[in-house]
């Protein structure tokens, strides 16, 4: 029964933020019906009206059938069941409005064609090269020293870890040295990528399509060596000296490389010899309204990370080891987040840029879904493996157990964590950082940790971690609600573009 209102909790209302999210996609304020640019008569038109009508009869039908299906769970008395119909819920939450909404986007795209609706398309042409070959920057024979390296150190750590009777070690650690290949595989996929036409002449195309890849062709093989190495260096080296001075050095060459690309090898941010280049009053002003918020934020969480040990260090050796261990496995679920984050900043701040106020909203909505749906899955996934996560992490029975108790646990709140780490990636990207870094603090300070402080001498390490879970719940709606009702697009720098 308490797992049943720990998911009405934390799941259910997710149903109707996306039913109040969606309801409007067949005839929105800023031009968009079911993301088909429309004139205000074209939406005005009897059949795009009816269209939107019977898309939102069968969004509330659909959303009145999965709010009913969650009710039998309070009725059925084994938990294996249950925990099986919030998972195929949860799913069918994050996929089933997606087909009223493709069922509208034909219908209205079928209109547009029978009724001959023309408007200017505004977007970018892409097109691959004909002659293919001459653009492809990525060689086998570049990668293939680094990719066998690190296979041969896979295969060495397997052998030693079997020697030493720890192979669960082994195999974590040859997990870790094959990353080396999925390094190589992004690489050839952004290589196969297709080109940005910039003019009409062809050779120019060429070459900006040859200099684009070997870029980027550059990078990714400095990330396949340095992770060949650095792996090496921990895991057959140094052990965990190894590991923290691999850690510091990963860290001091991604930032020389970062910085050097910036510096010398960006198409639009490169110094140029012979141009003066200076610090700026109002550039340095701009600069520090926006990264202060952002600063401070950092410094204050951390403060918060620190606190929240502090709560669980008088719980016992075994609660801070399951702690640290929870937190790392974890990692694996919400990476893929902050990944979506990343990308909503970028193509906002982009939209932005082009004074694109309606692609703006489009690209942080569609962000945060995206971000909500596979957080959703890698959630699922985590409470599942969660026995196994922790079986190669620890061989200790005791730490194993409340490990596997907290990270499933934790496992509810990941799709609301998801809306609030790609929902201020969002918000960031249009340069409302000073809302989202108090949004963050007030969630962190104001319920994680004195909601821990409350429940760790009573529950223990599980209270803490219930906190947590409800902290980011209550931070994923409040992100929710600031990205839904649209003052994030009223700040200065999504008002005027141009003034940064």
């Amino acid at each position: 029964m308490i797992v049943q209102f720990i998911f009405f909790l934390t799941m259910y209302p997710v149903l109707f933020i996306l039913y109040f999210c969606m309801r409007n996609e067949g005839m929105r304020s800023d031009g968009f019906s079911f993301g088909i640019r429309m004139k205000p008569e074209w939406q005005n038109d009897a059949a795009v009206r009816r269209a939107d009508e019977t898309y939102r009869r069968r969004l509330k039908k659909l959303t009145v059938i999965l709010a009913i299906l969650p009710l039998t769970t309070f009725f059925i008395p084994y938990f294996s069941v249950s925990f099986s119909i919030w998972t195929l819920w949860i799913t069918a939450i994050c996929f089933a409005p997606a087909f009223p909404f493709a069922r509208g986007y034909r219908e209205i795209r079928s209109l547009k064609q029978q009724k001959n609706w023309q408007n200017q398309n505004r977007g970018c042409s892409f097109t691959e090269i004909r002659n293919a070959g001459q653009v492809r920057c990525a060689k086998s024979a570049e990668f293939l020293p680094p990719v066998l390296l690190g296979a041969a150190i896979a295969v060495y750590s397997l052998y030693r870890a079997a020697a030493q009777d720890r192979i669960k070690a082994g195999l974590l650690t040859a997990f870790f040295a094959t990353l080396t290949g999925f390094l190589y595989a992004v690489a050839i996929w952004t290589d196969r990528q297709k080109t940005e036409v910039i003019c009409s002449d062809s050779e120019i195309n060429l070459n900006y399509s040859r200099a684009r890849k070997h870029i980027w062709k550059n990078m990714w093989l400095a990330a396949v060596w340095l992770n060949t190495a650095f792996t090496a260096l921990l895991a057959v080296v140094l052990g965990v000296t190894g590991a923290a001075l691999g850690t510091a050095a990963a860290d001091a060459g991604t930032s020389l490389l970062m910085t050097g690309f910036l510096c010398f090898r960006s198409p639009v941010l490169h110094l140029v010899k012979g141009v003066p280049w200076r610090f700026e009053e109002k550039c340095l002003r701009s600069a520090a309204r926006l990264a202060l918020p952002m600063a401070l934020e950092r410094i204050a969480t951390g403060g918060a990370y620190v606190a929240g040990t502090r709560i669980v260090a008088p719980l016992g050796t075994a609660a801070v080891a399951a702690n640290s261990l929870a937190v790392t496995a974890e990692g694996f679920c919400y990476m893929p987040g902050y990944g979506i984050g990343s990308a909503a900043t970028t193509l906002v701040g982009q939209s932005l840029g082009a004074e694109r106020r309606d692609l703006c909203v489009h690209f942080a909505c569609l962000s945060t879904a995206l971000g909500m749906a596979v957080m959703a899955l890698t959630g699922t996934l985590m409470f599942l493996s969660a026995p196994w996560m922790f079986s190669l992490l620890t061989p200790d029975p005791t730490i194993q157990a409340l490990g596997v108790q907290v990270l499933r646990i934790e496992a509810f709140a990941e799709p609301l964590f998801a809306a609030s780490i790609v929902a201020a990636g969002s918000l960031r990207g249009a340069g409302d950082t000073l809302v989202p870094s108090i949004l963050n603090l007030a969630s962190m300070w104001g319920v994680r940790i004195s909601a821990a402080m409350l429940l760790a001498p009573r529950f223990g390490l599980p209270g803490v971690w219930a906190a947590m879970c409800g902290e980011l719940c209550v931070r994923g709606i409040l992100f929710l609600v600031r990205l839904l009702r649209g003052k994030w697009l009223q700040n200065k720098y999504a008002a005027a573009p141009d003034a940064s």
